[in-house]
């Protein structure tokens, strides 16, 4: 017979007994369960047909986006249509790095023309991109070995900031008011500066061949705009496209 005041717990005689301490699931079996659900789920299947239409649509909105820069007189119809192209240049920049993460086709080779391709249309160096992003996969958010947070301009620890002098002290100071403009400068002048950097020290995936892709972006894109613009509103149509390029990207990744 139970007492009032006691508890019987299966399995003990003890009424008074400690509670068995529940047990231990290790990190990794929680992970491996996860990853288990996800590609039983279907979640990580390649989808060939939604693909297809997003690089065929996005070529169209490029395609779109210079007609509109060849048809504008008004030097205001001529940002606008910077602005657009800015948008289209970042859905590119989208396929890129799934081509990156070889996430569109189960082929490497062709998710490596693909990622060719947008390096093309982008002027971004691919080998550079994909080290990059992978190293920050590896190391997200660690200081010393995350690359998108090797950022000298910026102050991510307490010691990381408080470690800086001159100039860059007095801008991390006061980041949270320059991180913007900051963001601005890094389509027109940070990612493609690290890829020219990248080319020349480092080996990438296709020599030659990016090389070719990376320089003839340029070649294409300043002909293009000087050839359909009188040369100060094609200087003022690249400031606009680079500069909300850059801020947009910013916006996509700065919260990861």
């Amino acid at each position: 017979m139970i007492q009032a005041g006691q508890v019987s717990f299966p399995g003990r005689g003890d009424a008074t007994s400690a509670l068995e301490e529940p047990p231990i699931i290790s990190p990794s079996s929680e992970y491996q369960e996860l990853t288990r659900l996800i590609r039983e789920r279907g979640l990580l299947d390649k989808q060939p047909g939604y693909y297809a239409f997003k690089i065929l649509s996005t070529l169209a909105l490029l395609a779109a986006s210079i007609a509109l820069v060849a048809m504008a007189e008004a030097l205001w119809l001529q940002l606008l249509s910077a602005v657009f192209m800015a948008q289209v240049f970042v859905q590119m920049a989208f396929l890129g790095h799934d081509a990156g993460h070889r996430q569109i086709f189960r082929s490497v080779r062709r998710n490596d023309w693909v990622g060719l391709g947008i390096s093309f249309l982008l002027g971004m160096e691919r080998t550079w991109w994909v080290d990059k992003h992978n190293r920050h996969h590896s190391n997200p958010n660690q200081t010393g070995l995350d690359p998108d947070i090797d950022i000298p301009v910026l102050g991510f620890t307490e010691e990381d900031s408080l470690s800086k002098s001159g100039f860059y002290r007095l801008i991390v100071r006061h980041q949270a008011w320059f991180f913007y403009p900051m963001l601005t400068m890094e389509g027109m002048f940070g990612l493609r500066l690290a890829g020219i950097i990248y080319l020349l020290h480092s080996k990438v995936k296709y020599p030659g061949v990016e090389q070719v892709l990376f320089a003839g972006h340029f070649v294409v894109y300043f002909a293009l705009l000087f050839y359909l613009l009188p040369p100060w509103h094609a200087v003022a149509f690249i400031v606009v496209h680079q500069m909300l390029f850059g801020l947009h990207m910013g916006f996509v990744f700065a919260p990861n």
